[in-house]
């Protein structure tokens, strides 16, 4: 941007009177300098930047001229030549042509002469000047990766205009840039054939564009001219009566306001383009409905976007909006707002008013609290605030009846308004990354609620009205600090996943029995040193996570689980399995690592579908002989143990591809394992070097052999 001229330089014989009534007298040796400069520089040389250097060096120049101090004034004729030599127009960029000369006119002069100061049409210049080459900008970046052709002519221009500013030059490539932008409008509706990837220059654009057959364009109503590199809103578009437009994925900076006098337009989508503002007309828009404006970087929006009256579809997410007008209440037919992923702070007093409003998304701001009037919104059905700085809800929030789904995550609250139960109609509900302390009494009055999300607080106990959640399927707990659990929880009998781990759990309920719809449990990184004996009515349970606690031993009716396909019980202190263990024949996987187990049940060989068992880190001594019959075993760890010999026919796990044998005391290999590990190439085998050896003996024995013919 160019700075504010001085007027250390204005003549002080000349008053402001003077401006006014008389032409001022003109500076006879300034002038003779000027004309000369522009004598010396021939219209014929083609770098405009070279044409300023030669007149600006000319008009200062010390040497046999007069000081700069006496080139105060010089007529306005004289400035216009100077401004035609130098490449500008001749009457708007005066401002420039002056201030570029070093101020050899008086800015006070041309103000009388224009009436504007220099300052302010320069930066008016420079401004439009920004747009045009921004547009062009993203097309270059296409350019530069080799996505993207661009005639030559017109990239060099883009970065002469670069240096020097020139606004002649501005208009020519924003030209270039609406022929192109109108050309892939009409080779979209199939009115020109003009291939944009193979033209050279800017009058072969020019061209094609004026051979355009516009004349029998037919009227349509709808366009989708999305992901096409447009940089502006064609205007031949806008000849036409739109009634739905999709100009998503391009790279449209500005908005005409000719696009504010659509009147049936119903539709607009202008997802992920460039634009940082919207015409001030722009709620002239009387018809609209549906309005996507994401991925633009939006940061206000006028305040006639209240004038909307028909929208009842709005997406601003990824824009930068730090607040919403006060108008924005007026939208009274809203019914969908996405609001995400902006540093809006907060909201409108107005907002109340949107009564008509299902759905509203306003995850990851900046919000702390919710406007009043907030409860006014008695048809919203999901409200999502996750990502907040949201440290206190009031009672206002329990007026919203008709509330299915409320996302409060990853925010700052530490307790619930005391009615919270009164949302009766609530199916989701998620809590997570708080730092609630206490659920309130009411809470148990959820009685529709499907999925609840609680993970990662600090609760200390669950009210005993917890069991009331009768219709609850899905429940997370984990990362908080419970204890225990209260008597009712037995209670929810549609509990289909349930996850406590990383909690202070001691014992469990003995009505914990009673969860038999449950698929899916997580009791990892707890103190539980037992289970209820009740335990094996879960029948439904298909995974089941016990490691990570002080477990001596599991209860009998434990092998009832025969729906169990994964189950982890290491890292405990269990000494023994129980008898019937091989009842859990769904077993696909099984780790019991870390444990003080001496020897397996007999039952052991029948868990038929087992693939992967680590038992390392016991006091194994010996396998029974069923162990041979787990036929679908791939993976095996049985390091660090007490073995000291193998049943004979462990070679029969011919399905294996890891097995890891370290750190045993094993004197003698069954046959049938060296001959496994010597044939079976992708066998992961880890063992003494005593098995290696008999192994490679193995190989070498009864390697095939080549001899010559």
């Amino acid at each position: 941007m160019f700075t504010q001229i001085p007027n250390s330089n204005f003549s002080p014989q000349l008053s402001s009177q003077t401006l006014q009534d008389s032409e001022p007298e003109y500076n006879e040796p300034a002038v003779k300098v000027a004309r000369t400069a522009l004598q010396q520089t021939p219209f014929s040389a083609p770098e405009t930047a070279k044409k300023r250097e030669k007149i600006t060096s000319v008009l200062t120049r010390k040497e046999g001229s007069p000081e700069m101090g006496d080139l105060d004034l010089l007529p306005n004729e004289l400035l216009t030549d100077i401004a035609q030599k130098c490449g500008f127009s001749p009457l708007n960029n005066l401002a420039r042509t002056c201030h570029g000369l070093h101020q050899i006119a008086d800015p006070i002069l041309f103000k009388r002469a224009t009436g504007k100061s220099p300052t302010e049409i320069v930066k008016k210049e420079n401004e439009l000047t920004n747009k045009i080459c921004l547009r062009f900008e993203e097309l270059y970046k296409r350019f530069q990766i080799g996505s993207l052709h661009l005639p030559k002519d017109m990239i060099v221009l883009y970065k002469e205009i670069q240096m020097t500013r020139d606004r002649t030059g501005a208009e020519k490539l924003e030209k270039f840039l609406n022929y192109r932008d109108n050309l892939i409008f009409w080779k979209k509706l199939g009115h020109s054939q003009f291939d944009l990837n193979k033209a050279n220059s800017f009058s072969e654009i020019e061209k094609a564009y004026s051979n355009v057959d516009m004349r029998n364009a037919r009227q349509k109503f709808q366009f989708s001219l999305c992901a096409l590199e447009l940089t502006s809103v064609p205007s031949d578009l806008l000849r036409f009566q739109i009634h739905a437009l999709k100009l998503d994925n391009n790279f449209i900076t500005e908005l005409p306001k000719e696009l504010c006098m659509q009147p049936f337009l119903s539709t607009l989508n202008l997802f992920n383009n460039k634009l940082s503002s919207l015409p001030p007309d722009f709620g002239k828009l009387a018809n609209l409905k549906k309005l996507n404006l994401s991925s633009n970087p939006i940061s206000f929006l006028p305040e006639s976007f209240g004038k909307l009256f028909k929208l009842e579809f709005l997406r601003l997410e990824g824009c930068r909006l730090h607040s919403l007008p006060e108008s924005f209440g007026r939208l009274l037919n809203l019914q969908c707002l996405f609001l995400q992923i902006n540093p809006l702070s907060s909201l409108p007093e107005s907002f109340g008013n949107l009564k008509s409003l299902q759905s509203l998304e306003l995850y990851l701001n900046n919000l702390t609290s919710l406007p009043q009037g907030f409860s006014k919104l008695v048809n919203l059905q999901y409200l999502g605030l996750s990502n907040n700085k949201i440290s206190y809800l009031s009672s206002e929030i329990c007026n919203l009846k008709k509330l299915e789904k409320l996302n409060l995550s990853l925010n700052e609250l530490s307790e619930l308004p005391a009615d919270f139960g009164d949302l009766n109609q609530l199916k989701h509900l998620n809590l997570v990354y708080n730092q609630f302390i206490s659920l309130p009494e009411s809470f148990g009055r959820l009685s529709n609620l499907h999925t609840l999300h609680l993970e990662n607080n600090k609760l200390p106990s669950l009210p005993e009205s917890f069991g009331m959640l009768s219709n609850l399927h899905t429940l997370h707990l984990k990362n908080n600090r419970i204890p225990s659990l209260p008597s009712s929880f037995g209670e929810l009998i549609h509990l289909q996943k349930l996850t406590l781990d990383h909690n202070e759990l001691s014992s469990l309920p003995e009505s914990f029995g009673m969860l038999v719809n449950l698929k899916v449990l997580w009791l990892h990184e707890n103190k539980l040193s037992n289970l209820p004996g009740n335990f094996g009515r879960l029948l439904n349970l298909m995974t089941l996570s016990l490691m990570n606690n002080q477990l001596r031993e599991l209860p009998e009716s434990f092998s009832k689980l025969s729906n169990l396909r994964h189950l982890f019980l290491e890292n405990n202190q269990l000494t023994s399995l129980p008898s019937s263990f091989g009842m859990l024949s769904n077993l696909h996987t099984l780790h019991l690592k870390n444990n003080r187990i001496p020897s397996l049940p007999s039952s052991f060989g029948e868990l038929i579908h087992l693939q992967k068992l680590t038992l390392d880190h016991n006091e194994l001594s010996s396998l029974p002989e069923s162990f041979c019959n787990l036929g679908q075993l791939r993976w095996l760890d049985l390091a660090n143990n007490k073995l000291s010999i193998l049943p004979p026919n462990l070679g029969n796990l011919v399905e294996l591809t890891f097995l890891n044998l370290d750190k045993n005391s094993i004197v003698f290999y069954p046959w049938s394992l060296i001959k496994l590990a010597s044939e079976k190439c992708s066998l992961l085998f880890i063992a003494s070097d005593k098995l290696l050896q008999s192994v490679q003996w193995y190989r070498f024995i009864f390697a095939p052999r080549t001899f010559p013919s």
